[in-house]
Protein backbone atom coordinates (compact mmCIF):
# COMPACT_ATOMS: atom_id res chain seq x y z
CA UNK A 1 0.00 0.00 0.00
CA UNK A 2 1.58 3.27 -0.98
CA UNK A 3 0.22 6.01 1.99
CA UNK A 4 0.07 9.62 0.29
CA UNK A 5 2.53 12.37 1.77
CA UNK A 6 1.38 15.88 2.19
CA UNK A 7 2.75 17.70 -0.87
CA UNK A 8 5.94 19.48 -1.04
CA UNK A 9 6.69 22.94 -0.16
CA UNK A 10 8.80 25.59 -1.77
CA UNK A 11 12.55 25.79 -0.30
CA UNK A 12 12.31 21.87 0.62
CA UNK A 13 14.46 19.17 -0.30
CA UNK A 14 14.34 16.11 -2.11
CA UNK A 15 17.54 13.11 -1.89
CA UNK A 16 17.81 11.62 -4.88
CA UNK A 17 20.41 8.24 -4.87
CA UNK A 18 21.50 6.58 -7.78
CA UNK A 19 23.76 3.30 -8.20
CA UNK A 20 25.27 2.38 -11.60
CA UNK A 21 26.69 -1.09 -11.67
CA UNK A 22 29.00 -2.97 -13.81
CA UNK A 23 29.17 -6.88 -13.62
CA UNK A 24 31.81 -7.23 -15.90
CA UNK A 25 35.16 -8.17 -15.18
CA UNK A 26 36.40 -4.97 -17.28
CA UNK A 27 36.75 -1.42 -16.23
CA UNK A 28 34.38 0.97 -17.86
CA UNK A 29 35.93 4.56 -18.71
CA UNK A 30 34.39 7.18 -19.85
CA UNK A 31 30.57 6.40 -18.47
CA UNK A 32 28.26 9.83 -18.26
CA UNK A 33 24.46 10.54 -17.52
CA UNK A 34 22.78 13.63 -17.42
CA UNK A 35 19.33 13.81 -14.86
CA UNK A 36 17.04 16.53 -15.52
CA UNK A 37 15.82 17.94 -12.18
CA UNK A 38 12.36 19.04 -13.67
CA UNK A 39 10.21 22.31 -13.90
CA UNK A 40 9.83 23.33 -10.21
CA UNK A 41 12.79 22.16 -9.11
CA UNK A 42 17.08 22.61 -9.25
CA UNK A 43 19.73 20.93 -7.92
CA UNK A 44 20.72 21.98 -4.66
CA UNK A 45 23.36 19.98 -3.32
CA UNK A 46 25.70 17.10 -4.45
CA UNK A 47 26.01 15.04 -1.53
CA UNK A 48 28.36 12.17 -2.87
CA UNK A 49 30.09 12.44 -6.62
CA UNK A 50 30.91 8.95 -6.15
CA UNK A 51 34.22 8.95 -7.07
CA UNK A 52 33.28 10.71 -10.64
CA UNK A 53 33.12 14.54 -12.04
CA UNK A 54 29.99 16.20 -11.29
CA UNK A 55 28.69 19.36 -12.97
CA UNK A 56 25.55 21.44 -11.95
CA UNK A 57 23.75 22.98 -14.68
CA UNK A 58 21.00 24.09 -11.56
CA UNK A 59 18.59 22.46 -13.46
CA UNK A 60 20.39 19.69 -14.79
CA UNK A 61 23.42 17.37 -12.93
CA UNK A 62 25.77 15.53 -15.16
CA UNK A 63 28.32 12.99 -13.98
CA UNK A 64 31.73 11.39 -15.59
CA UNK A 65 33.53 8.84 -14.24
CA UNK A 66 34.93 5.16 -14.43
CA UNK A 67 32.72 2.03 -13.42
CA UNK A 68 35.63 -0.66 -11.53
CA UNK A 69 35.69 -4.22 -12.57
CA UNK A 70 32.76 -5.95 -11.11
CA UNK A 71 32.08 -2.62 -8.86
CA UNK A 72 30.15 0.15 -8.62
CA UNK A 73 29.26 4.03 -8.19
CA UNK A 74 26.70 5.92 -6.16
CA UNK A 75 26.05 9.26 -6.86
CA UNK A 76 24.10 11.48 -4.40
CA UNK A 77 22.28 14.88 -4.68
CA UNK A 78 19.81 16.21 -3.28
CA UNK A 79 16.98 18.79 -5.38
CA UNK A 80 15.18 22.29 -4.09
CA UNK A 81 11.60 22.87 -4.64
CA UNK A 82 11.48 26.04 -5.92
CA UNK A 83 9.55 28.75 -4.88
CA UNK A 84 5.95 28.41 -6.75
CA UNK A 85 2.73 28.95 -4.77
CA UNK A 86 1.18 30.83 -2.27
CA UNK A 87 1.54 28.88 1.71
Amino acid sequence: MIISTPPLRSGQRVRHSIQLLNPTADTRPGVNFTVQAGELSFVAAIVDSGGGAVTNYSSLLQWRGTLPANGSRTIVYETEIRPCRSE
